[in-house]
């Protein structure tokens, strides 16, 4: 929701008592990926048929996609 990177997840979390590692935390993101895929497919289908969309355009930065710079805005 805040566009947090991980490694200050992981710090709130263990302030909090909880001790999660960022790679647990890493693997819960590609685990969701793959989960998710058929409600993103959905979306793709029913979307341009709606006459009106509202989106968040939140910027967040992601160090490692591949055939993309550090720099490069990415969207939530």
């Amino acid at each position: 929701m805040n566009a947090l990177p991980l490694y200050r997840q992981v710090d709130i979390l263990n302030h909090s008592g909880i001790d999660i590692s960022r790679g647990t935390l890493v693997n819960w993101c590609l685990q969701l990926d793959d989960k998710v895929q058929a409600i993103i497919d959905a979306m793709k289908d029913k979307l341009p048929e709606r006459k009106l969309i509202c989106a968040d355009e939140t910027t967040v930065q992601s160090l490692r996609e591949e055939d993309r710079k550090a720099e490069t805005k990415s969207y939530m």
